[in-house]
């Protein structure tokens, strides 16, 4: 029997099941090494910025590369006749080359990611399982009482319990997304609240990610249960 396990080396099938929600991580193109690619032998780089998974497209068509997004595949140049060539890791964050490369490929046709982005997950949902409200206030001395801290932290602690299909576990097992800032985007899209329940959770800090639990004998889904913690004003 087939695992879900990572590294899954069956071919991407043509269609994805439809999404109902996606989880997206962040990207920050302050620094180096996740912004540029190379068009028809120019150099392209992406706006500084921290940018969620979903903004990269028109984060490149901002720069002036054609790309759109859909279901966790990207496409890249569309319409176009350049070569294409990633001279840094934004080809792995767009699902289209692992590695930096040097060599050009001819795009007679659009790029399109040969795997779910680990950036911009398909969902088929998630569920807010349960969430409460911690918070504490803390008095620090260090050790040699040479001064006092008061520290003061407050966050919503939320468990979200994600079902996804295999593919998009395969983007998850990369690690992107299961640590730092992410967002679980579902159907509302305005940020969950006392008074908005049923929203999306953005801009959360993963705190732990449980093991995948698959779902029925052949496996083909799996539920994955993240604790995250949310910001307070």
């Amino acid at each position: 029997m087939k695992t879900l396990t990572q590294g899954t080396t069956d071919a991407l099938p043509t269609t994805l099941p439809p999404a109902g929600a996606h989880l997206y991580g962040y990207v920050d193109t302050t620094i180096a090494g996740w912004r540029s690619l190379e068009w028809d032998l120019v150099l392209y780089t992406l706006a500084a910025g921290n940018y969620r998974g979903d903004a990269l497209a028109a984060a490149l068509v901002s720069a002036g590369v054609p790309a759109s997004l859909s279901n966790g595949l990207f496409s890249v140049g569309a319409g176009s006749n350049f070569a294409i060539s990633y001279v840094d890791r934004l080809g792995y964050l767009l699902g289209l080359a692992r590695m930096a490369s040097t060599r050009g490929t001819p795009a007679a046709n659009p790029h399109i990611s040969t795997r779910i982005s680990p950036v911009a997950i398909p969902l088929a949902g998630f569920v807010v399982r349960s969430h409460e409200v911690r918070a504490e206030d803390e008095v620090i001395t260090d050790r040699l009482q040479r001064d006092i801290g008061y520290v003061y932290g407050a966050a919503r602690v939320l468990t979200i319990t994600a079902t996804m299909h295999r593919w998009s576990l395969d983007a998850l097992l990369e690690g992107w997304c299961m640590t730092g800032r992410v967002a679980f985007v579902g159907p509302n899209a305005t940020g969950i609240s006392s008074s908005n329940p049923e929203g999306s959770a953005l801009g959360v800090r993963i705190l732990s990610v449980s093991a995948p639990k698959p779902i029925g004998a052949a496996q083909l889904w799996a539920e994955v249960s993240f604790v995250v913690a949310m910001e307070e004003p």
